[in-house]
This record gives structure tokens, C-alpha cells and sequence, in this order.
């Protein structure tokens, strides 16, 4: 059993040396057999540092993580992908416990959600992702999946700009394949929610969500996101 991971980056300079050192201080049994980084045209040193680390980095001519991230997977070459976020670090033993839920007979799944941080609303959003609801699936969560069922189902949706890990998290479920939500929490930044405002930042996420399933357009859901966080496309 290996497992390869796949990181979509953006301008991480700041977060993704810290984020490969996790994965492997982690990698207690040497699950890990390589870490891609999937560059969407960085501005900064991410693409660098990446390398400096030691990883294999490659750069998509298209941005966006749904894209990143298929792109990851196609040159893959373990039985297991675990498709990871630039800002989040993976919980300790990570792949011993994704090791024990496969042996279990789950092939995909995810950790629980911790923010690191003292917020009392913080801990209550984190407390919620233990709980099987589409609607608590962060991608900042780490999702796992065996690399011949994510085949099968045809990867993440790349029209998907906005919320293309929990439409792959839904269809997993609703195509019977066996999904466990890990006990162990992955520590993600909360700089979004400390930039915009917690319950603020949170209602826009819920807005988008439940725009997602009445079936707006994902142009509608990123200029209702863009005109009251920044002008960001979310993450």
C-alpha cells in the first residue's frame, strides 16, 4: 500500500514548506511514496520552495484546484491519493490512520477539521466535521481515496471552481463507495476567517452551499463570493 499526495498550490509561500514537513515528520510506517505540488502560476516562491523541499512540482497552464489536482493524480503512480491543501497540516500518525481505515474497509475518507486556534465558534465549526453532512465536508479536511475508484468516478469536476471537494465527496457517498470520517483532526489556517470575520465568513460559505445545491451557476456563486470577500475566488 502507498499513497502519493497531491497538493493544488497557489501563492503559498508562506504555508507549503510547512506543509510538506508535516507529511513526512507524519509518515510514521513510509506510506508516503511521493509528494506532488500542482502549481496554478504562482506569483511568489512557492514553486521554489516546493522544490527546495524536495517534492515533484509541476505547473498546470490552467488555475483552479479541481483542475490542480486531477492533473495531480494523472501522474500519480501509488494505489491511494490523498489530495491536500497548501495551508493545512496533516494530524499526527496521519498515515496509520488512513492505513487502519483501508484495512477497515473504507477506501476513501477524510480527517476531522481543527483551526488551531482558541475561537469558541472556531472549535464548534471544527467540532461539526465529525459528522457525516455534505454540507460540513471541507476540502481543507484532506480527502483519501483508493487512485482506481477515483478513475472510476472521473476526478473532480474541472467546471467546478468553488466547492469541487465536497461535489466529489458527495458522489463518492451516493455511489456507495464506503467513506469514513477519520477520528484525527488536520490543523488548517483560519487567516480567512480572522481577515473577514468568523460568523460573517461562515454565512458566506453557507450562502454558497446551499446556492451550489439549487443548482445556481458557479459564475453566480464566485461574483456573490468576490463581491463580499476581497474580490477572492474562495478556498
Amino acid at each position: 500500500m502507498t499513497i502519493t499526495i497531491i497538493i493544488p498550490a497557489l501563492n503559498e509561500a508562506e504555508h507549503i514548506q510547512a506543509c510538506i514537513h508535516a507529511i513526512r515528520d507524519n509518515d510514521t510506517i513510509g506510506l508516503v511514496k511521493e509528494i506532488i505540488v500542482v502549481d496554478g502560476g504562482s506569483q511568489d516562491t512557492t514553486i521554489s520552495l516546493a522544490q527546495a523541499s524536495k517534492t515533484t512540482t509541476i505547473r498546470s497552464n490552467r488555475s483552479g484546484r479541481a483542475i490542480q489536482m486531477n492533473l495531480g493524480a494523472q501522474h500519480a503512480s501509488s494505489e491511494y491519493l490523498f489530495f491536500l491543501h497548501a495551508d493545512t497540516l496533516v494530524p499526527d500518525r496521519f498515515t496509520a490512520t488512513i492505513q487502519g481505515a483501508i484495512l477497515e474497509g473504507y477506501p476513501s475518507g477524510c480527517f476531522r477539521l481543527s483551526f488551531g486556534h482558541p475561537s469558541p465558534i472556531l472549535r464548534f465549526y471544527a467540532w461539526l466535521t465529525r459528522f457525516k453532512m455534505d454540507i460540513m465536508r471541507y476540502g481543507d479536511q484532506g480527502l483519501y481515496i483508493q487512485k482506481s475508484l477515483f478513475d472510476q468516478l472521473g476526478g473532480f469536476k474541472e467546471d467546478h471552481r468553488v466547492l469541487e471537494d465536497n461535489e466529489l465527496t458527495r458522489r463518492i457517498r451516493r455511489s456507495g463507495i464506503a467513506f469514513k470520517v477519520l477520528e484525527k483532526a488536520a490543523i488548517t489556517s483560519p487567516r480567512r476567517y480572522m481577515e473577514q470575520g468568523t460568523i460573517r465568513l461562515q454565512l458566506i460559505f453557507t450562502t454558497i452551499y446551499l446556492m451550489w445545491r439549487l443548482g445556481f451557476s458557479q459564475d453566480k456563486m464566485i461574483a456573490f463570493y468576490r463581491k463580499r470577500v476581497q474580490n477572492r475566488v474562495p478556498d
